[in-house]
């Protein structure tokens, strides 16, 4: 992988760890105030809704640096000279 790839992802890297930080403390957030309000959206409690909603965006912050960053690097990793000499050698 050349430099401006490496530069490219650990940008994108740290964009994502801020966001998953921000949604991570935001599931988490308001609960004390939607606990003792029996408010129902569509069927469900609030409180619920709002963690589900959050967690939701986590999974999705997951999935997209699992196809943006790190499958290339495991790909990179699984077809390298080194890894074929290393099973070759380990067989």
């Amino acid at each position: 992988m050349n430099y401006q790839n490496q530069a490219k992802n650990k940008r994108l890297f740290r964009i994502l760890l801020l966001i998953f930080a921000a949604s991570y403390l935001m599931s988490n957030g308001p609960g004390v105030l939607l606990v003792n309000k029996p408010v129902l959206v569509a069927g469900i409690p609030l409180l619920y809704l709002w963690a589900l909603g959050w967690a939701v965006v986590q999974i999705g912050l997951i999935l997209y640096a699992y196809f943006k960053i790190w499958r290339h690097e495991i790909e990179s990793e699984l077809t390298s000279p080194e890894a074929s000499r290393e099973t070759e050698e380990a067989g």
